[in-house]
């Protein structure tokens, strides 16, 4: 149930207060994740192919306008019911787990109630860049992010980024953030970047080509470059590879919460443009309930890098626009 600031009664900011009940010990969630992660492998060695056969092709992909003006295909909607079928099957049934999807939010919103009474809440991107993905472009994938209620908030254990374009998929195994070539079978573990240098030039990326958070002074004196990949996941995977120092994020959850949980792994941590304060988990009033076009919408967009980092880049928050 949820209270008059739309938190769930008996939890500060929509967290588990110490007498809650956890349901899921940690040794059985990791068994529930190991399933997860290898369904969601399985899932990809069968699903590249297709995407890339259907991407740019009009007459398989079925495009039809949201009642927000966005598109969808018919490829979002089974992609999404692929994912949900695994995500179900893999980990523990409701009342313990209620998948969020962003297809099936269009459709039919669920009551925040039955996010608000449960341990584990699957968040789904089935095709994030959906535009570019009936041009045939690169930059779309499918994403999934695990978030757990905790103490704090909703804290990610679990994050999956299928980038069909580039036959890869990239997530989050026990303690590792790995990289998987879905043409060899090749995995690699994702290597912490170089952390950035005093007087170094800082790389970027704000997601939004039409506005410009940096003035032209921070921009000259700090040496930073701005790169626009226009969606926060193209900029997240950049953070990850270690193209980029830090990235601005925006959009609904179902835009960052698998980049965020995969980079978690890896200790890059999201903070508050404010003030640059920590974002350690995330709480109902973090996001808009406007039904049905803005719910779990971000109110505030989220600046992203690695923990080792910020202090070099608290500077530059001052300076956002």
């Amino acid at each position: 149930m949820l209270n008059d600031l739309g938190h769930p009664s008996g939890r500060e900011n929509g967290a588990r207060t110490a007498g809650d009940k956890t349901t899921v010990s940690e040794s059985s969630l990791q068994v529930h994740l190991a399933r997860l992660s290898e369904r969601m492998r399985e899932l990809a060695d069968e699903m590249n192919p297709v995407l890339r056969d259907v991407s740019g092709n009009p007459e398989k992909l079925q495009v039809e306008v949201k009642s927000d003006g966005s598109v969808v295909t018919q490829w979002d909607r089974k992609m999404e019911g692929l994912i949900e079928k695994i995500v179900l099957e893999s980990l523990p049934p409701s009342p313990v787990t209620e998948f969020l999807g962003e297809e099936g939010e269009e459709l039919s919103p669920k009551p925040l109630e039955r996010f608000a009474s449960v341990e584990l809440i699957p968040v789904c991107d089935p095709i994030d860049g959906t535009k570019r993905f009936i041009r045939g472009d690169d930059g779309y994938s499918s994403a999934l992010g695990i978030y757990q209620a905790t103490e704090k908030g909703l804290a990610p254990v679990f994050g999956s980024i299928h980038l069909p374009k580039e036959n890869v998929l990239i997530m989050s195994e026990g303690d590792d953030a790995v990289e998987y070539d879905l043409s060899t079978g090749e995995r690699l573990t994702l290597s912490r970047p170089d952390p950035v240098r005093e007087g170094g030039e800082i790389y970027l990326a704000v997601g939004d080509s039409k506005r410009h958070y940096l003035s032209d002074s921070v921009g000259k004196d700090d040496l930073v470059t701005i790169l626009n990949r226009d969606a926060s996941i193209p900029n997240m995977v950049a953070l990850l590879r270690g193209e980029i120092d830090g990235a601005i994020i925006r959009g609904c959850f179902w835009d960052v919460a698998a980049p965020l949980a995969i980079g978690e792994k890896h200790g890059f941590r999201a903070y508050s443009l404010k003030d640059g304060s920590l974002k350690e988990g995330f709480d109902f009033a973090d996001f808009s309930t406007e039904v049905p076009h803005n719910r779990f919408r971000l109110r505030e967009p989220l600046f992203v890098c690695h923990e080792n980092d910020i202090d070099r880049m608290r500077p530059l928050l001052a300076n956002i626009n």
